[in-house]
C-alpha cells in the first residue's frame, strides 16, 4: 500500500488534481474498485485512506497519516 502523501498523483492516469479522500475500514479490492468491510472477532481491523481521482475516477488505497 502506498505511503500517505498530502498531495498524490493518480496511479492510473497520473493526473495531478487533488484526489478525493475517504477514510475506510476493511480491505480495498482494486479489481472491484470497492471497499470490503468485514467484522470478525479477534481479527485486526485495518484502516486506510481511499483516494479517488477527480480526472478519471480510479480509486487506490493509501496508508493513513502517521501509520507505520
Amino acid at each position: 500500500m502506498k505511503e500517505y502523501k498530502a498531495s498524490s498523483e493518480c496511479v492510473k492516469c497520473r493526473s495531478l488534481s487533488q484526489p478525493l479522500i475517504e477514510y475506510k475500514v476493511g480491505e480495498f479490492d482494486p479489481q472491484a474498485q470497492a471497499n470490503i468491510h468485514y467484522y470478525f472477532l479477534g481479527c485486526e481491523i485495518k484502516d486506510y485512506l481511499m483516494r479517488t481521482c477527480r480526472n478519471c475516477g480510479y480509486k487506490w488505497p493509501e496508508k493513513c497519516k502517521g501509520a507505520l
